[in-house]
């Protein structure tokens, strides 16, 4: 079997690693390379920035994020579920909009502060 080529995220410095099928990471330059390969490998995840709808007179859409990392297998469900979602003002930043979405442990909080 061959070996998985990725590029580290984890740092500036952008190691070009390689991953065997045993999960053997080579290439790195720090430990977080290896940490970040053997994820990326068995459970990519991925922070997820968009909008939500909100009842504010004068703003139509709230910026929303997720706290943490999701599973790249729930990025389109997720999506669709914001959809649906409408939001009641006053909101400020870092409030949960959807708490543990998708069952997934992770929350949508806002990253705006809206108060009409």
């Amino acid at each position: 079997m061959s070996k998985i080529k990725l590029i580290c995220t984890s740092c500036p410095r952008g190691c070009h690693l390689q991953v065997d099928e045993n999960l053997n990471v080579t290439g790195n330059h720090c430990p977080r390379g290896i940490a970040y390969a053997r994820d990326e490998i068995t459970n990519p995840r991925r922070y997820i920035a968009t909008t939500v709808m909100i009842n504010s007179t004068h703003i139509r859409r709230l910026s929303v994020a997720t706290k943490t990392p999701i599973s790249k297998a729930l990025i389109f469900p997720l999506m669709d579920l914001l959809k649906t979602v409408k939001v009641e003002v006053p909101v400020h930043v870092g409030d949960t909009i959807v708490h543990n979405v998708l069952d997934s442990g992770v929350d949508i909080v806002a990253t705006k502060t809206i108060l009409e």
